[in-house]
């Protein structure tokens, strides 16, 4: 944490109450030996805020700990920041890897394809609902 947000969140390097109260619900330290739901994680490369090793690292004691057979994926996008791809067709994009994984929880598609192809065709669903809205004069992108 930044100074600006020991206000709101404690600072936790000079105040051990501050830091049990962090510790008691920092997501890695909290990892048990359990089963947990479907997970997708991502994070982006060039991510100056959350760094792309803390997801990894994060992910990886999950698949230590967890005791189900649950999906569990972590996605790395190589060309974005802290706010995912910019651009229409990124955000699609990333709204698309969203919906195709919850397609797959949900039991509504099969891996028998590669993820590509679901991605591909949930963006290109996307990307005509866009269009077709600002067609009849109902999205506007700025």
């Amino acid at each position: 944490m930044t100074v600006g947000e020991f206000d709101e969140f404690g600072n936790a390097k000079d105040n051990k109450e501050h830091f049990d109260y962090i510790y008691s619900y920092a997501p890695y330290n909290n990892i048990k030996k359990m089963d947990y739901p479907h997970i997708l994680i991502t994070t982006s490369l060039s991510d100056n805020r959350v760094l792309f090793d803390e997801p990894a690292k994060f992910t990886a004691k999950l698949r230590d700990y967890k005791t189900d057979n649950n999906l569990l994926l972590l996605k790395t996008e190589m060309n974005a920041g802290h706010g995912g791809k910019s651009g229409r067709d990124g955000a699609i994009e990333e709204i698309a890897i969203d919906y195709a994984f919850a397609l797959k929880i949900s039991n509504q598609i099969s891996w028998k394809y590669k993820i590509n192809t679901h991605i591909n065709f949930v963006s290109r669903l996307m990307g005509l609902a866009l269009n077709n809205l600002a067609n009849k004069g109902g999205y506007n992108d700025k």
